[in-house]
């Protein structure tokens, strides 16, 4: 029991370190309003939301890389995050041609 303790002990460590030189992807996106936006600032978040995507595919490449003990799991939380905010980014661009349709 005692050495099952230290095994968990050590890969906690192992991983912590590994997801040391795995950062996860420190990016802030922010959608406007569709219905106010400008064309600028759709595009702009357009471009936001897909440097987003590429540090997400990133950070899950060095994970694989890295080889990190539940990587798994802190992929899922980046790429849950992703697609909530492309979700967002989605509806309002949606807005945002309805509104300049002409």
């Amino acid at each position: 029991m005692k050495i099952w303790v230290q095994l968990m002990i050590v890969a906690a460590i192992g991983s912590n370190a590994a997801a040391a030189d795995c950062p996860a992807p420190n990016v802030t996106v922010q959608i406007p309003s569709g219905a106010t936006a400008s064309r600028d600032d759709m595009v702009a978040a357009q471009k936001a939301v897909k440097a987003y995507d590429n540090a997400v595919k990133e950070y899950s490449g060095c994970l694989v890389r890295e080889a990190v003990i539940g990587s798994d799991r802190l992929e899922s939380v980046e790429v849950d995050r992703l697609k909530v905010i492309a979700a967002k980014f989605n509806t309002e661009l949606k807005i945002f041609k309805e509104k300049n349709a002409d």
